[in-house]
């Protein structure tokens, strides 16, 4: 696993747009956290879930967090943001269509999130996983 540090003083929009694209180029999947009550939950799941299919996975992966996850994998990649740089880059998830290779994991309460499908008992943790990675 690759964990990228060095947080910059202020990252603009313009630039947080650049290093999306840089982002894209080198990554099949990008994932955004911001959960703010299942980082556990999903650190526990996603490290579980490397661990059993991790060999499955084809696809280059990076996550963009504010904290670390200490995943014992060295399939998906880590790019630690400032917490300010997180809004930066969930306004231009919603601002612009980039692809379906930008996913945003949230825990908000005004937006639909997966966690409440494996709440609910709608599908396990494994499934979220698969359809996530696979």
């Amino acid at each position: 696993m690759l964990i990228l540090c060095g947080f910059p003083l202020k990252n603009t929009m313009n630039e947080s747009l650049k290093n999306l694209e840089i982002y894209l180029n080198q990554y099949d999947q990008l994932f955004l956290l911001d959960l703010l009550k299942n980082s556990t939950d999903f650190e526990s799941g996603l490290s579980e879930y490397l661990q059993n299919h991790g060999s499955d996975i084809k696809k280059r992966i990076l996550i963009l967090s504010d904290h670390a996850l200490k995943l014992n994998s060295n399939i998906v990649d880590q790019k630690l943001i400032p917490a300010e740089d997180l809004n930066t880059y969930l306004t231009l998830w919603r601002t612009y269509e980039f692809s379906d290779r930008f996913t945003v994991i949230t825990d908000d309460s005004h937006f639909g999130n997966m966690f409440n499908y494996v709440k609910n008992g709608i599908v396990s943790m494994d499934d979220l996983f698969s359809a996530l990675l696979l």
